[in-house]
């Protein structure tokens, strides 16, 4: 179950939470794949989401590049560090 990538909407069925607060819950972490222009996600990694509180999950987005062009994704927990 924690390989398989779905939407928002599935993962509202799957995880019996309403679909809107799984779409807020996920609004900051970075998609594992698009299917057909749409994000998804694993579901272990929505659920984690959901166990967050606000201000974790805002913080877990703030670094992400939304493209990850030209980042170095080794400096991330240094840039936490210095925050």
């Amino acid at each position: 179950m924690s390989e398989q990538l779905t939407s928002s909407y599935a993962a509202s069925r799957l995880l019996g939470r309403d679909r809107q607060t799984i779409e807020r819950d996920v609004q900051h972490l970075a998609p594992d794949e698009y299917r057909i222009g749409r994000p998804h996600w694993r579901v272990d990694r929505i659920a984690a989401a959901l166990a967050m509180t606000p201000q974790e999950r805002v913080r877990s987005g703030r670094y992400r590049d939304q493209f990850s062009l030209g980042r170095n994704k080794a400096l991330d927990g240094l840039r936490l560090l210095v925050d």
